[in-house]
């Protein structure tokens, strides 16, 4: 997970594979950000190196 285009006020969390491809983002200020995320972070779960 990433923090990407941190603009002070805002920014957006991005998960990207090992690749570097883009799998899932959002701004911190969107409404259910965090519900997405679990969501997300609970079907595809994180790869451990």
């Amino acid at each position: 997970m990433l923090i990407e285009d941190d603009q002070g006020t805002h920014f957006r969390l991005v998960i990207r594979n090992a690749e570097g491809q883009l799998r899932w983002r959002c701004w911190n200020f969107e409404p259910d950000a965090g519900k997405q995320l679990n969501s997300y972070l609970a079907s595809e779960g994180i790869l451990r190196q």
